[in-house]
């Protein structure tokens, strides 16, 4: 959590749960309940990488 947490420091509340969106759909996939930490960096390299984010950033 402290690595997505000093990742994702100055991002919006909707970047922010962005991530945690697309990490809930990660851990779903793999018919489990509950996100881990690596569905979290998964999550974040996914948000990180779409163009609609990219755009904002640079």
């Amino acid at each position: 959590m402290t690595d997505v947490a000093e990742r994702t420091e100055g991002w919006s509340g909707a970047e922010v749960c962005a991530i945690w969106t697309e990490a809930a759909l990660v851990a779903a996939k793999d018919k489990r309940a509950a996100i881990r930490a690596g569905d979290l960096m998964t999550a974040f390299e996914r948000v990180e990488h779409r163009p609609e984010f990219r755009a904002r950033r640079h």
